[in-house]
């Protein structure tokens, strides 16, 4: 939530705007991409913010290429997201077990 509140522009405005080099260049959207995806995890307002200025496929494409795997945030993003996952399909187990 600091991403995207504040004085105008906020935080997340100004990552979005940043040169074309820092989506273009590996070694600048390897630190950029990550922190865009960390900053719009599990936030639609955020994600509807990056929108404005940029498509969310460059992240997911980013997030899926093998080039980010080795980039720590990238490894904590995905765990988190396979955790979730593994909690949503324990859940919907339970749910059906019961029934």
């Amino acid at each position: 939530m600091v991403m995207q509140k504040g004085n105008m522009p906020t935080v997340l405005q100004q990552l979005v705007t940043l040169p074309f080099s820092h989506f273009s260049e590996p070694l600048l959207s390897a630190v950029l991409f990550p922190t865009l995806l960390a900053c719009c995890r599990d936030n639609l307002e955020t994600r509807a913010i990056l929108e404005e200025e940029m498509s969310f496929q460059i992240l997911e494409d980013f997030l899926k290429s093998e080039s980010s795997r080795g980039i720590h945030l990238v490894r904590v993003l995905l765990a988190t997201e396979d955790e979730a996952a593994s909690v949503r399909s324990a859940d919907t187990a339970s749910v059906a077990s019961s029934s």
